[in-house]
């Protein structure tokens, strides 16, 4: 493995992880696409060493650029699957299975107000998880990934104005979820 492999490993490792972890919902389609990232990012390693070695020609850092477009490469690989897992369900459909069982929390081991936010946490994941896949991406990348709207948009190739309404009815179809759930928007 040459340097730029293990430098981009061991820089880019965990948040390409979580990124892909939030993306497809559970351990074993994540550790998939967490590989296949980083299989396209060593196919494209040259892009990748231009960017290293050409300093900050934007006005983002070139770390935060590489981050991001791991990103951008773990989005559209995840989309791809989504395409190739919805054609095959509609040739062929497959019985919807659980894919994990929530671990039971004892009310006499956690303090309620942590039971409280466990389950708000929750609840926010599933309303992230039920969303269209389009918003969904962008929400992600948004909140998980920490990338800007413009950063999203170029890893997208959509317009910015684009990843902002999505951002923005993706907030709204959240907000009334949670509502529908019993859960009130504080003031602060």
């Amino acid at each position: 493995m040459s340097m730029l492999a293990d430098e981009l490993l061991v820089t880019y490792s965990k948040p390409v992880f979580n990124f892909c972890y939030h993306l497809a919902g559970n351990q074993t389609d994540a550790e998939d696409l967490y590989q296949d990232t980083f299989l396209v990012a060593w196919e494209k390693r040259e892009y990748i060493q231009k960017t290293i070695s050409s300093g900050s020609t934007q006005t983002i850092e070139p770390d935060i650029q590489i981050r991001n477009y791991l990103f951008g490469i773990a989005a559209n690989l995840w989309r791809n699957m989504q395409r190739k897992k919805f054609r095959r369900n509609r040739i062929t459909p497959l019985d919807e299975c659980e894919d994990g069982v929530m671990k039971a929390v004892s009310e006499e081991n956690v303090p309620e107000k942590s039971i409280i936010q466990k389950e708000l946490i929750r609840e926010v994941r599933q309303q992230v998880e039920s969303l269209p896949d389009k918003l969904r991406v962008v929400v992600i990348m948004y909140y998980t990934g920490e990338m800007s709207t413009r950063e999203i948009a170029k890893r997208l190739h959509i317009p910015e104005a684009t990843v902002r309404s999505r951002l923005s009815k993706a907030r709204l179809k959240m907000q009334k979820g949670l509502e529908g759930k019993g859960y009130e928007q504080s003031d602060g």
